[in-house]
């Protein structure tokens, strides 16, 4: 069974923590524009790589958060995204120019350095 009124699925079709922002934005819709650090959740949710189901229940809620720009990093929602996506890839490249071992003997500023190497290449 699942409530159709506020799209909560009782068989898991969704991990849980989307099912609980779901609850949470039914009993109060006014939490997808509550900031914690001056960030809107959204901002948040994308600067923490949240998965795509949990951002979207938050834009489905309140698709004007995606007119908004993050006040620490002055960018827009899709801008965040992009830029999250090219860090995760810059941080994939630097590592497969490592031996696993190599890699994981790094000390994290040589990781970070290896990163940044990275995106400036690109």
């Amino acid at each position: 069974p699942h409530s159709k009124k506020i799209g909560i699925q009782t068989d898991l079709e969704e991990p849980p923590m989307e099912q609980v922002l779901k609850i949470m934005l039914a009993s109060d819709a006014t939490l997808t524009r509550k900031r914690h650090h001056d960030r809107l959740p959204l901002h948040d949710a994308i600067s923490t790589s949240k998965s795509v189901e949990f951002l979207d229940a938050l834009v489905q809620k309140d698709r004007q958060s995606l007119s908004f720009r993050d006040v620490q990093t002055r960018l827009y929602p899709f801008q965040m995204a992009a830029v999250n996506n090219l860090n995760k890839n810059a941080a994939m490249w630097a590592h497969a120019r490592y031996a696993p071992d190599e890699w994981k003997n790094l000390e994290v500023e040589e990781r970070a350095k290896a990163v940044d190497d990275v995106l400036e290449e690109q």
